[in-house]
């Protein structure tokens, strides 16, 4: 089991030997290297970011910001996770598990989808499509 800590220290002798990645879900980008000017957007890049870096990671999550993914760190040992940003006034980081889908939806039965292929909504929020 992984105990995740939302705190806002971290001891300045081991942050000097691990790396540090920050994630932005609003700002940041999968394409950046994880640095406080460039930070990841989803938990799914900050986890492949800490694989990468061997245990000891810290993973850095921006006040305010919301993942409706998970994060699993079940494979890693000393990872550290914690809040950046203003705490204070955008409160701390929500990683929800779930996500939003919007778009209209039809109700339908199983004859329905009989032959036709069930239609299921796009996770982008985008329109029904064929599977």
């Amino acid at each position: 089991m992984v105990q995740i800590h939302l705190g806002l220290g971290l001891g300045s002798a081991s942050k000097s030997m691990r790396r540090t990645v920050h994630v932005d879900a609003v700002f940041g980008n999968d394409a950046h290297e994880g640095g406080l000017a460039s930070p990841l957007a989803t938990l799914a890049a900050a986890s492949a970011a800490a694989l990468t870096s061997g245990d000891n990671a810290v993973v850095l999550l921006k006040a305010g910001s919301v993942w409706r993914e998970t994060l699993d760190l079940s494979s890693f040992a000393g990872v550290t996770v914690a809040a950046y940003g203003d705490v204070a006034t955008d409160g701390l980081p929500v990683v929800d598990a779930a996500d939003v889908l919007t778009g209209a939806w039809e109700t339908s039965t199983d004859a329905d989808r009989q032959g036709a292929g069930e239609a299921r909504m796009d996770r982008r929020g985008g329109p029904p499509r064929p599977c």
